[in-house]
């Protein structure tokens, strides 16, 4: 196994461990709140590992003078990473607001 393999696999196997724990959640619900929370528990851990092994971009700032003009592709580069963590942003807002309402509905 090569070391530039090895977060992709980190990667999958946190997903697929996220998946299994969901799915155990899934069916061990009406068992009680103790399976619950375990494999609550254990998605969210899991979820979170597969964020932290993820690649991040490089952001090293290069030093610029005001006089260049900006390519299209270097304006696209810069607009993903903002879109794409705008993104991330709401959908974890949106499953807490999802979880937190679970949360009353079955209390």
């Amino acid at each position: 196994m090569s070391a530039e393999n090895e977060p992709e696999l980190l990667i999958k196997k946190f997903r697929r461990l996220a998946l299994i724990a969901i799915f155990l959640l899934a069916f061990t619900w009406p068992l009680g709140s103790f399976f619950i929370w375990i494999f609550l528990g254990a998605t969210v851990y899991f979820i979170f590992l597969a964020y932290y092994y993820a690649p991040r971009p490089n952001r090293e700032r290069k030093s610029e003078s005001f006089s260049r003009k900006w390519d299209k592709d270097e304006l696209r580069e810069q607009k993903k990473p903002t879109v794409r963590l705008a993104v991330t942003i709401v959908i974890i807002v949106a499953a807490f607001i999802l979880f937190i309402l679970v949360i009353i509905g079955y209390l």
